[in-house]
């Protein structure tokens, strides 16, 4: 049987088109908005936004120390009833590092507030709304380990509608600028976290007990990935605060929209990553010679799609973006290229990084990505500098 023939049946391919149409949906839903935010709000309302968003993505890799990758590694490998124990771990590390960061940022958020121009009670908040997208998260992982992707799709278009409703609301009823767009993000994300504390529940995976032993493993494997994930932080969010401090917050809000559009292929690699990794993870247990030469194959194919895409995001997102913008935003055109290009080679590190999660390599995954962002970093201050 061809390999063509092969992914028609697969459940792979069946899960990857599910998370694919799920994320298109949930995606396309606030990029709906566009035009709406891009007439009611200001390029450096915009720059707000971007900020705030950029901050609890920072916090959401502190939060929990990154502990639900290590449900991810483990769950094909330990029994259902070590996995309920695991899960509360996770959440018992998630609660003592919140509390922590919520009394560091009490004394610290003046200073993040003069560096990124939001609001000091906002700074606070989003350490907030950051543990509970931390629940979300968990509980969107294990839906996909269950290979339920009905219900992940389910899951995350239902919080995205309860935001985006809100956040209509407060900007064309109440006449609210950048602060109607952080109230929809934030109270949709807390709402949420308790339907995902209720979901947990009713799996069966809370309990009681307290176990150092998950503990110390889930620490083992998370608080490595710390600095691999802040270095993917450092290339997908510290440019907006350089660009915010050295050149200024309506550039940031520029900047961030033409990102916003290149994330359209960041949805399809992420869509077919989260349908890979358990597939992948579950063959490498015991993968055969068999199974290792359809691994590369599918990734062959990947990598040909993904080539596909980014010329297509290259050549038709400007042409896309200039009929649903307001004029004011228009300076996105010209770097939209440069995002889809950059957004591509995300692309790629999917299908490599999965490898080193599995063999619990993450040290060394942090040192190699930590050390590219540093340059990154360095880069995106010299040229925005410049």
């Amino acid at each position: 049987m061809s390999l063509i023939k092969k992914l028609k049946s697969s459940v792979l391919l069946r899960d990857s088109a599910i998370y694919t149409i799920a994320e298109l949906i949930n995606k396309a839903i606030p990029f709906l908005l566009l035009p709406i935010l891009t007439a009611y709000l200001s390029t450096a309302d915009y720059g707000i936004v971007s900020n705030y968003q950029m901050l609890c993505n920072i916090l959401m890799l502190i939060v929990g120390v990154s502990t639900h990758t290590a449900i991810t590694v483990n769950y094909f490998r330990i029994e259902i009833e070590e996995i309920k124990h695991y899960v509360t771990s996770v959440l018992y590390i998630l609660l003592g590092s919140s509390v922590v960061l919520f009394l560091l940022f009490l004394l610290l958020g003046r200073f993040v507030e003069t560096a990124i121009e939001v609001n000091y009670e906002w700074v606070i908040i989003a350490v907030i709304y950051s543990t509970a997208q931390f629940l979300n998260t968990l509980v969107v992982k294990i839906y996909i380990l269950r290979r339920e992707p009905i219900r992940v799709a389910i899951f995350q278009i239902v919080r995205t509608l309860i935001d985006v409703g809100l956040t209509l609301y407060l900007i064309m009823m109440l006449d609210m600028t950048w602060e109607g767009r952080l109230i929809g993000l934030t109270v949709s994300g807390i709402i949420y976290s308790f339907v995902s504390f209720y979901i947990l529940y009713k799996l069966g995976l809370l309990v009681k007990s307290l176990n150092l032993k998950y503990i110390k493993d889930a620490l083992k494997i998370g608080i490595p990935l710390i600095p691999h994930q802040l270095s993917g932080w450092l290339k997908n969010g510290a440019d907006r605060f350089f660009i915010t401090s050295l050149v200024s917050l309506q550039a940031n809000g520029i900047y961030s929209l033409a990102f916003q559009l290149g994330l359209v292929l960041l949805i399809l690699f992420q869509s077919f990553n989260q349908a890979f990794a358990p597939y992948l993870y579950k063959n490498l247990v015991k993968a055969t010679i068999e199974d290792k030469i359809k691994i590369v194959k599918i990734t062959y194919v990947f990598v040909i799609g993904l080539v596909i895409c980014v010329l297509l995001g290259v050549v038709l997102g400007p042409i896309v973006l200039h009929y649903i913008i307001d004029e004011k935003f228009y300076e996105a055109l010209d770097i939209i290229p440069l995002v889809f290009i950059a957004f591509g080679f995300k692309g790629l590190y999917f299908m490599v990084v999965n490898y080193l999660i599995f063999e619990k390599a993450t040290a060394l995954l942090a040192k190699i990505t930590f050390s590219i962002s540093l340059l990154h970093l360095l880069l995106s201050y010299l040229l925005s500098d410049g």
